[in-house]
């Protein structure tokens, strides 16, 4: 899977109001895949930091990514476990995402996504399961 075939994963896995974070695919494998968010006022809190929201839909996306690169397609996938820390907030520069599976089964994946800030410290930490509809 290219940066192209990730784009187009974004393109059809994100909702309209999702495509609006801007993510940019900065490396793909089997093993995981790395993104980077864009800053932009327009994901952010009244404080300036980037909403908690917007972080938890985009370690989910990357997870789904993730996953499809290392089955080598996309199917349809719905998350069964995740857990999402909030290690700090995030009030400028871009956030780089990295996530990687760590099991793969023939119906569900597993893995976890790390998020630096600018500055590369943890700003997030998720582990989450999918479950894959057989193809």
């Amino acid at each position: 899977m290219d940066d192209f075939a990730v784009r187009e994963m974004l393109n059809r896995l994100l909702p309209p109001w999702a495509r609006l974070y801007g993510l940019v695919p900065v490396s793909v494998s089997s093993s995981g895949i790395a993104l980077r968010l864009p800053y932009s006022s327009v994901l952010c809190h009244l404080d300036d930091a980037i909403s908690n929201q917007v972080l938890a839909t985009v370690a989910d996306v990357a997870m789904i990514i993730a996953v499809s690169a290392a089955i080598g397609e996309i199917r349809p996938m719905a998350p069964v476990y995740m857990n999402t820390h909030y290690v700090r907030r995030v009030r400028s520069g871009s956030v780089f995402i990295s996530a990687h599976v760590s099991r793969l089964f023939t119906r569900t994946g597993s893995g976890e996504v790390e998020m630096l800030d600018e500055s590369g410290s943890v700003a997030v930490h998720a582990t989450a399961t999918y479950t894959m509809v057989a193809a």
